[in-house]
């Protein structure tokens, strides 16, 4: 049985912040995630908030997206940024 992919992903609404791609110059917007706690940038003209909640013990925003639109789907130099 396969299991199917999900395309969201939660982030921290309190840690958003706007930027440029230093390969392709496109506009940015990071965000932590709450998962794994590290930054990740998504293309600022797709990027779209679907639902919103709070974190219980925190209280803090939390914002899913869809993980699709990172910018490292997108940039031509993304293998430049990759370990």
């Amino acid at each position: 049985m396969e299991t199917a992919v999900e395309i969201t992903i939660e982030l921290y609404a309190d840690t958003r912040r706007s930027g440029r791609c230093k390969s392709c110059r496109a506009p940015l917007q990071w965000a932590t995630v709450v998962e794994s706690g590290k930054k990740l940038p998504f293309d600022s003209d797709r990027f779209a908030v679907i639902s919103t909640r709070r974190e219980d013990d925190t209280g803090r925003l939390i914002e899913r997206a869809d993980r699709r639109t990172t910018h490292w789907a997108t940039c031509p130099g993304a293998a430049l940024f990759k370990k």
